[in-house]
């Protein structure tokens, strides 16, 4: 007997000899002819129960005539599940079965048939109640919030279908499932204009473009849910506007539009009023996270405190959304402490962070702020136990389709591909991560990527590409009005220029980076310092260089051994020969132990230049050039 034929017969739970002896003809009742189309079809009675909405104990009762067969879902869900839409002679017989069952007469087998086929093809009432029941059926006893939209999508009940998916988008995300439920929607949408229906559901319309912005909104087609947003925003006013402009005004503030996003949040909270204490907090989160993105370090910190206060007062009333916001709230206040080189307060709040996103169920959130750690980590010197963070986070976000944060942590794998001297890994992390943040218009992390790239064709001697890059991109990154990501640009195009001999243009640079908001970074003002030491020892400034070293000192390891790589060459030009033998030495060492591979060979290569006068034109190529 073929093994595929003993499956089906055992996963049924019947016998090959029953099977031979089934003859349609002989069978008289409904329960003994759907076991025998059931089985013909190759079904077990779980298959056949997920296909029409029913549970293996309402098909086995069916079986074995111990339910009455209800014949308008019989025709609209049996016949095409049984693959009956060709055979009318057998959906006659069964549904003339199945009215005998219930006690009901039925018109001749022809004209039974050609009723059929006008329910399986044609849109009834009584099929719009099969399609309404199963949605019920799916929503209330499966929890199948699709599969229910998609059914009262074809009873032409949209008010139903879009409250089935109300609010589920992020929850869709988080299983995965944001694609499916996506076209679910667009199905529902274009239904909707084709007969001419927007005017008349524009709550309809609303919640079902809401929904697909809050679905598609961290993927690549991010620029699609924005369109959505902003549709709604035009069909919404007083609470339900607020809601949207929260959704709205992350994505903004997310996708390199802070200011854009600020200015609607604080116009909106304006207009609310007071005893909308949720939609306040949540405001309150974007706020901030605006104002970060803008360097407003100040005001974005007080923002989330004050989410923080309202989550605290909706903790015992509403739980789970009062978690959603703690846990955006310590997100950005870890993002902040980090900026301002508090780790250990970062690592507290991100802890925080994947604690509350866990109890919210806000999985994309946990996976962000675990990749937040993973930074926190990097900056202590740990690049294996930050590379081992990083991946897994990167894991669990490509899982769930959330490319935008995804693309952060291709973006922090690149960096330390880049300090582990894998110069072509880094370059190809950092053009994958620019891929994407172009996809999901993530316009000004696209330009940190970047900022990626450029750093490795300093490294790499290619100087004439880097100048083009810069003068390419330079005027955009100002004009985003993110002072960070722009400090970090120009302290790079400060190397450049030093590396070109540029000295006084390289001063100037970096006198512009100190007087930005975003010199409140510490990592940034760190950076920065230790470029003005090297300008001033080029220009001959040996004692200035050296004050500039001792004046500011940065916690992150990276920018440690830069500073003690400077600092070498500074007591080398001040003739302290065997100290600064003795740092370099020790710069190389530290950094090969903790992985740092560029920034060792970097001080191999300056204690092997450590033979004589070193012109001060050498200087750059030795702290930020080829480690040849």
């Amino acid at each position: 007997m073929p093994r595929l034929f003993q499956y089906v017969m055992s996963a049924m739970n019947e016998s090959p000899s029953s099977a031979r002896r089934a003859d349609p003809t002989t069978l008289e009742t409904f329960g003994e002819f759907l076991k025998y189309l059931r089985r013909r079809a190759r079904l077990t009675q779980d298959e056949l129960g997920r296909a029409v909405g029913y549970s293996r104990e309402q098909i086995n009762r069916l079986e074995r005539n111990q339910r009455l067969p209800e014949i308008v879902t019989l025709a609209s869900l049996f016949v095409p599940a049984l693959d009956l839409r060709d055979e009318p002679q057998l959906v006659a017989r069964f549904l003339q079965l199945a009215a005998q069952a219930r006690g009901e007469i039925l018109p001749d087998q022809f004209q039974l048939a050609r009723t059929v086929e006008r329910r399986v093809t044609v849109e009834s009432p009584s099929e719009r109640d099969a399609h309404r029941a199963a949605a019920e059926w799916a929503e209330l006893a499966q929890g199948d919030v699709i599969e229910a939209a998609r059914q009262y999508g074809l009873a032409g009940d949209f008010k139903h279908a879009a409250d089935a998916l109300a609010d589920q988008g992020a929850s869709l995300f988080n299983q995965g499932k944001a694609e499916l439920a996506a076209r679910v929607i667009d199905d529902l949408l274009n239904a909707l204009r084709a007969h001419h229906l927007t005017a008349k559901y524009p709550d309809v319309m609303r919640a079902l473009l809401t929904t697909r912005g809050d679905l598609l909104i961290n993927t690549t087609r991010a620029q699609q849910a924005e369109a959505n947003y902003q549709e709604a925003l035009g069909l919404a006013h007083g609470a339900v506007r607020a809601a949207l402009v929260y959704r709205w005004g992350s994505a903004l503030a997310q996708r390199g539009r802070a200011a854009e996003a600020l200015a609607l949040v604080q116009e909106t909270l304006q207009q609310l009023a007071p005893a909308h204490r949720l939609l306040r907090a949540q405001l309150k989160v974007v706020e901030g996270g605006a104002h970060m993105a803008l360097a407003h370090f100040d005001a974005a910190e007080q923002a989330n405190r004050e989410a923080l206060d309202l989550a605290e007062q909706l903790a015992l009333a509403m739980p789970l959304p009062a978690a959603s916001v703690r846990a955006r709230a310590n997100n950005v206040l870890g993002a902040i402490h980090a900026i301002r080189g508090n780790r250990a307060q970062a690592l507290a709040y991100w802890q925080a962070a994947v604690a509350t996103a866990q109890l919210a169920g806000m999985r994309a959130l946990e996976y962000r702020a675990q990749g937040n750690i993973a930074n926190v980590l990097y900056e202590q010197g740990d690049l294996d136990a930050a590379a081992h963070a990083a991946q897994a986070a990167l894991a669990g976000l490509k899982s769930m389709g959330d490319m935008q944060a995804a693309a952060k942590f291709i973006h922090l794998l690149a960096n330390m591909a880049f300090l582990r001297g894998d110069l072509s890994e880094s370059l190809a992390l950092a053009r994958e991560a620019c891929e994407i943040k172009m996809q999901t218009g993530d316009r000004a992390s696209f330009f940190a990527s970047l900022h990626q790239q450029f750093k490795a064709l300093l490294v790499l001697g290619d100087w004439k590409r880097a100048r083009a890059m810069n003068d390419a991109n330079l005027p955009e990154i100002q004009s985003l009005g993110d002072e960070r990501t722009l400090g970090y640009w120009l302290t790079t195009l400060s190397e450049l220029e030093m590396l070109e001999g540029n000295v006084e243009r390289a001063c100037e640079v970096l006198e512009r980076v100190l007087r930005l908001h975003g010199a409140e970074d510490a990592k940034l003002s760190s950076d920065c310092a230790n470029h003005l030491a090297l300008a001033q020892l080029m220009l001959g400034h040996a004692a200035d260089a050296a004050q500039q070293l001792a004046a500011k000192t940065g916690s992150e390891l990276e920018t440690q051994l830069e500073r003690d790589l400077i600092s070498s060459l500074v007591y080398w030009k001040q003739n302290e020969r065997a100290r600064a033998e003795e740092i370099v030495r020790r710069v190389a060492q530290r950094a090969h132990t903790s992985g740092y591979v560029l920034l060792a060979r970097r001080a191999e290569k300056a204690e092997r230049a450590f033979v004589g006068e070193l012109d001060a034109r050498a200087l750059p190529e030795l702290v930020y050039g080829t480690p040849r």
